[in-house]
């Protein structure tokens, strides 16, 4: 199928690295309208990353690298964020991108019922239809029992925010991991806000938390980080708060019919 008006849209303004506004209908394909670009804009370090650990396990007879190694060839973390208002939205999103990244619908990490799947990444079968990064870890903290597993080993959670490229999140739980310093906002490239419009309503301080650990508009690694709130009905009071508040910078503004400062 080829990308609506409001994916072309977006897709021209968040290649050119600008700070986004996506005001477009439910149902209009807003969210892949940011997925895409970001994954584009992700994908070469991703594939770096996978071709380096691939390496270095091949010339090391096929053993898994050591921690040192492993450290040494990743990217710093976590590359994307994702905000969401809710478990139910922040799942659809998560499937999305397992879908864009080689996997099936049918995932069984998130299904309560293991459904056999004939595509998942990196399997022999899927080799001639997906030629991405095959080892993209993609993390949601949707609920306090996913929160808790965020935690590391020495705090009895699970330490699931180890390594992790992706992470889809609600403004509460992201607050609080980011409180205490178990996410390192600032690696962050790409940082979403979906259905912003809900969320500036319901989480003002949670937000303001967030931006206050992300930092500067710079990422870690020097390069621009950006920022795209996306909702189908974000107020243009909502984003002049959200300018005034350091969240966006000069924002475009995306829609079905433009896209424009």
């Amino acid at each position: 199928a080829m990308p609506t008006q409001v994916q072309r849209n977006a897709m021209q303004a968040i290649t050119d690295e600008a700070d986004t506004v996506i005001r477009s209908p439910t149902g209009s394909g807003k969210t892949l309208a940011y997925l895409m670009p970001m994954l584009a804009g992700l994908s070469d370090d991703l594939l770096d990353e996978d071709i380096s650990k691939y390496l270095n396990k091949f010339i090391d007879g096929g053993r898994e690298p050591s921690r040192e190694v492993r450290e040494e060839t990743s990217k710093k973390t976590p590359m994307g964020i994702i905000v969401v208002p809710s478990k139910e939205l922040g799942t659809q999103v998560s499937i999305l991108i397992y879908q864009l990244l080689g996997g099936h619908r049918n995932n069984p990490t998130m299904l309560p019922v293991r459904i056999e799947q004939k595509h998942v990444p990196g399997s022999k079968t899927n080799m001639f239809t997906y030629k991405g990064p095959r080892s993209v870890k993609v993390v949601g903290v949707l609920d306090a029992e996913s929160l808790n597993a965020s935690m590391p080993v020495s705090d009895y959670g699970l330490d699931i925010l180890n390594g992790v490229h992706l992470v889809v999140t609600t403004p509460d739980n992201l607050a609080a991991i980011a409180d205490r310093g178990h996410l390192d906002l600032p690696n962050c490239r790409f940082l979403v806000v979906d259905e912003a419009d809900e969320c500036m309503r319901r989480y003002p301080d949670e937000l303001a938390s967030i931006f206050n650990h992300v930092g500067s508009p710079v990422a870690k690694d020097g390069r621009t980080r950006v920022k795209i709130f996306a909702g189908a009905s974000i107020s243009t009071s909502q984003v002049e708060d959200a300018v005034d508040n350091g969240w966006l910078t000069t924002p475009r503004m995306v829609s079905e019919s433009a896209t424009g400062g």
